[in-house]
């Protein structure tokens, strides 16, 4: 089953492959081992996989990839805002530039590039508010620092 955390926040250049151009950068210098394949952008998206070739510690076979997406399209963070303006965290949902999902599929997950993406985004953006199906708007992000 795969694990989807999105990621809501500000950013100086609201443009998706821009904003993944950056990301990828910081990750590929904090983890020489990273790469990133760009799936296919669309207008205001785009989407990829990062991967990087070494083996899990415990299980002993290859890390699975990390699978992010940008998304940057106005309507679309109009509608999350609008959908969660009655939620606590509403308002500051209001004027956001940027989603980013970050999906994670089958064991054992690469913690490093995980870490090196969090770390990325934590540098580049203004704001930042997660979110995930289980916890909703209260994930627990600490462990990956």
């Amino acid at each position: 089953m795969a694990y989807r955390l999105i990621l809501y926040g500000l950013c100086k250049d609201p443009v998706a492959h821009h904003v993944v151009a950056e990301l990828v950068a910081a990750v590929t210098a904090a983890d020489g081992a990273a790469r990133y394949r760009p799936a296919g952008p669309g207008i205001g998206w785009t989407h990829g996989t990062l991967t990087a070739d070494r083996p899990d510690a415990v299980a002993q076979r290859p890390t699975r990839p990390v699978h992010p997406e940008v998304d940057t399209r106005p309507d679309l963070l109009r509608s999350v805002a609008a959908t969660y303006r009655d939620h606590p965290i509403g308002s500051r949902l209001v004027g956001l530039n940027v989603s980013a999902a970050i999906t994670l599929s089958g064991e054992p997950v690469d913690w490093h590039l995980v870490r090196a993406l969090w770390s990325a985004v934590q540098e580049s953006w203004l704001t930042i508010i997660p979110r995930d199906e289980v916890e909703g708007f209260d994930v627990p992000l600490d462990g990956l620092t």
